[in-house]
């Protein structure tokens, strides 16, 4: 077998490397690399939110240079057949976020003998320069990819990160109870407002200034993702109208599962079950499409109260030069 590196062509690309990961899922049985739900995220809204937050006027040309940069440094890996066997790329195109530096190492099962080049190609492209270090996210149970790190010297980061808990769907979705005059809607719903919904996801992520919530321009880009799904962006509406929590999902038609990325719910309407229903409506809605079972990032107690599993536990591998 021959890998062979070549440029990332977003115009080809994108949609073939998105079909790679739900492709590499369905050999595995169980995440390796991203799903599809973080590349439609990281490519369309992650990178131009980054660049354009706030309720002023979008910077097109720093959402173009954004692109650019995420573009630029995406490596490609294909057989002699032109199949694409390996991706390495990263999330957030911004270096001065903190996130810069991290590399996400994407690759076909069969094809581990590539592991070390795909090292070589993040340590020369995707390492953080002011901080002198690159780290990788590796689940653990990807020997192959943990032996390669250890043989270049990286070291596990103490902090425990678990990346995926796992709801079963394989039994009747409880109804959530809400108060009079909240409702659960979609933004497929007539009536639903794209301004509501970057101030809520602000607030929920524990940005009160408006300056500080995903623009405009950034949530059309998720809205344009070719894999986002109105009916799926669930919210709860309060009696006044305004947004108080949400849930969107991301659905794997190939490997009968759901992703939940993002989920939040306004400070002051905390603990009082909002996000568990916009949860829960998710869960049946993708339930409905014949989805198995639906991951989340996230090992919170939150989840596992309605019903979620921990598993699939990873660690951050680090290399300081």
């Amino acid at each position: 077998m021959k890998a062979i590196l070549r440029d990332y062509n977003p115009n080809q690309d994108f949609t073939r490397i998105r079909d790679f990961l739900v492709n590499s899922f369905s050999l595995t049985k169980k995440p390796l690399n991203w799903k599809l739900e973080r590349w439609n995220y990281a490519r369309h809204f992650i990178t131009p939110m980054l660049v354009t937050e706030g309720d002023g006027d979008p910077d097109l040309q720093a959402v173009d240079e954004a692109v650019k940069l995420w573009n630029e440094i995406i490596g490609v890996w294909v057989n002699e057949a032109g199949e694409i066997i390996a991706v390495v790329n990263i999330e957030h195109a911004d270096k001065s976020h903190s996130g810069w530096g991290e590399a996400f190492l994407q690759r076909h099962p069969e094809y581990n003998f590539i592991v070390p080049e795909l090292l070589s190609y993040a340590e020369e492209h995707l390492r953080d320069h002011e901080r002198n270090r690159v780290y990788i996210p590796i689940y653990d149970y990807d020997e192959a990819l943990i032996l390669a790190v250890k043989e270049r010297g990286y070291q596990r980061h103490e902090k425990y990160t678990l990346w995926d808990s796992v709801y079963r769907v394989d039994g009747e979705i409880p109804v959530p109870n809400l108060p009079k005059g909240y409702r659960i809607r979609s933004m497929a719903d007539k009536g639903s407002d794209i301004d509501y919904r970057r101030k809520a996801f602000g607030l929920a992520f524990n940005h009160p200034e408006p300056k500080d919530w995903p623009s405009h321009i950034s949530y059309e880009g998720l809205q344009a993702a070719s894999d986002y799904r109105p009916d799926l962006d669930i919210y709860v509406s309060a009696p006044d109208g305004e947004y108080v929590a949400f849930c969107l999902a991301w659905w794997d038609e190939v490997n009968r599962f759901a992703c939940l990325e993002p989920v939040g719910t306004v400070p002051e309407h905390r603990r009082k079950g909002f996000a568990r229903a916009a949860v829960l409506e998710a869960i049946y809605r993708v339930g409905k499409l014949g989805a198995e079972r639906i991951f989340v990032g996230s090992d919170q107690e939150f989840y596992l109260s309605i019903g979620f599993e921990l598993g699939f536990p990873g660690h951050h591998w680090v290399k300081k030069f």
